[in-house]
């Protein structure tokens, strides 16, 4: 049950930091670094 637990956390806390990285890349998009 505990790997379980770790394992969903560390899959949500992945997830949250790509979502993280996506932002900062469309941010980066908006002021025209990668065109």
């Amino acid at each position: 049950m505990i790997n379980s637990i770790k394992r969903i956390g560390f899959l949500l806390f992945i997830s949250v930091g790509n979502l993280k990285l996506n932002k900062k890349y469309r941010e980066f998009e908006t002021l025209g670094f990668f065109t």
